[in-house]
């Protein structure tokens, strides 16, 4: 950052200070209280904690893929949040969803089930699987495998499968996505277009040679 830069975001930063400085005794002598407590997110965005329920969290999981399954131009959009720790839950992820593990490497938010993303179409056609993600997580499959049958507008990152990983429903078609920063301790199938081509994009994979998880982007 150049000095000139520097300058100016400090300037700045005064600016606000001062602001505040001058706001805080007017809303003191009003009575006004701090808010306290955890932010409000508001009602599409859900956060999942390991001491809730499994239950609980299938349930409403299962709410959020009802109706966004075949939502393909919908206005409703949301995102499923989980807190470090251990689930056992199932996690089908439709479209405008986006399932992200909030720890600080996909092993600190562990998912015995599974997290999928299922064709669209009949006959196994992924090609509009459009619009959703998958991050930060770790991932034991049911059975084993994983299926993330996506294509455009996709992306799949900072993941840690530890079974089998395709990129296919059934051998259907699929293509595009994208998977980036992400382990899988199996197979990884990929997906064939409808032209037969290979179309998944693979970023870098895997983690580092001291054993830790590589630099995330």
């Amino acid at each position: 950052m150049s000095g000139r830069r520097v300058l100016r975001l400090l300037a700045r930063l005064s600016l606000t200070a001062g602001l505040l400085a001058a706001a805080l005794p007017a809303l003191a002598a009003k009575g006004a209280k701090p808010v306290l407590g955890p932010p409000e997110f508001g009602p599409n965005v859900l956060i999942f904690d390991p001491s809730m329920p499994s239950q609980l969290i299938q349930k409403q999981i299962d709410a959020v893929y009802a109706i966004q399954q075949y939502n393909e131009f919908g206005p409703q959009r949301n995102a499923l949040l989980f807190l470090p720790g251990s689930y056992a839950v199932d996690v089908p992820v439709g479209f405008y969803t986006e399932v992200i593990g909030l720890g600080e490497s996909p092993d600190a938010t562990r998912i015995e089930g599974s997290v999928h993303a299922d064709a669209s179409r009949e006959h196994n056609n992924a090609t509009t699987t459009f619009w959703r993600a998958a991050e930060g997580l770790s991932i034991k499959p049911t059975g084993g495998t994983m299926q993330w049958a996506v294509s455009q507008a996709v992306s799949l990152r900072r993941m840690h499968v530890r079974g089998d990983l395709v990129l296919h429903q059934n051998h259907g078609w699929a293509s595009g996505g994208w998977m980036s920063d992400s382990l899988v301790d199996g197979m990884s199938a990929p997906a064939a277009s409808s032209n037969g081509s290979h179309a998944t994009a693979i970023g870098k994979a895997g983690p580092a040679r001291t054993g830790t998880w590589c630099l995330w982007v």
